[in-house]
């Protein structure tokens, strides 16, 4: 349910210090269906490389949130000397997903899960759309109709019903924690006390997981729900520009690539 426009907010805190780039996995967003019909986790991963390859990029920092995270720490973790720094938010991987089971802490505000399946149902709503989000963003003020109306048009395009289902599956959890143990690169978790799809002590499981990457710091949000990047835009990008800030060698900001204007 996520898209590239979720990344706004960060996009405004980074690029006067840090070049940005985004994209849209296969599925998600803009991006078009694959010819192929892989839709594997292993396909998204030579799709970073080959886009990175194009725009000349050697080392970078990669995030993702939800499935894009899993993305993202399977990256850092089979393109080790690629990655100078992961930064993981509510990442799937470890956990497989529960629905409406947030902790007795979370806001008392929080919506029940929808009864609509927003990847396997065969057609979208506002309504559908507006209740998902709420679910997801904890009933965010951010929550717009402007935001409802992308996010039910993207999970109508043409063929993403059948992408997704695809993608499901095609999804292979394997072995996260032995995964997670290659990373080197230092890492940040963060993650929404009032997550309804992930359990808050994945987290935990998470950083003891990364056991290898030279730092593993958390942060979690009180009350956060699960696109926590698009909910609380301001506060998690300061906080990964912070972690940023910290971890980025002198060597790798000397040899990155210049920022676009």
């Amino acid at each position: 349910f996520g898209d590239l426009g979720d990344w706004d907010g960060w996009a405004r805190v980074l690029t006067p210090h840090y070049r940005v780039i985004r994209l849209d996995l296969p599925a998600f967003g803009l991006t078009g269906p694959v010819p192929s019909g892989n839709y594997s986790v292993d396909r998204m991963l030579s799709l970073v490389d080959a886009l990175m390859d194009r725009l000349g990029v050697e080392r970078f920092a990669i995030a993702g949130v939800s499935y894009g995270g899993l993305t993202a720490f399977r990256y850092a973790a089979t393109r080790i000397e690629r990655i100078t720094a992961l930064v993981l938010a509510n990442s799937a991987g470890i956990q497989f997903g529960q629905r409406g089971s947030a902790p007795a802490s979370a806001a008392a505000s929080a919506p029940p899960p929808p009864g609509y399946n927003i990847t396997t149902d065969p057609k979208v709503t506002y309504d559908d759309a507006e209740s998902f989000l709420r679910f997801l963003l904890n009933n965010s003020p951010l929550i717009t109709p402007a935001l409802i109306q992308r996010k039910a048009d993207f999970a109508n395009t043409a063929g993403r019903l059948d992408e997704s289902r695809i993608s499901i599956r095609q999804y292979e959890r394997g072995d996260p924690e032995r995964v997670l143990g290659h990373v080197r690169a230092p890492a940040l978790v963060l993650w929404g006390s009032a997550n309804q799809a992930l359990s808050t002590q994945t987290a935990d499981a998470f950083v003891k997981a990364l056991k290898r990457a030279r730092v593993a710091h958390k942060i979690v949000y009180p009350e956060g729900g699960h696109i926590i990047n698009l909910q609380r835009p301001q506060e998690t990008a300061q906080d990964a520009k912070a972690f940023l800030d910290r971890v980025i060698t002198a060597e790798d900001r000397a040899a990155a690539p210049k920022r676009a204007p």
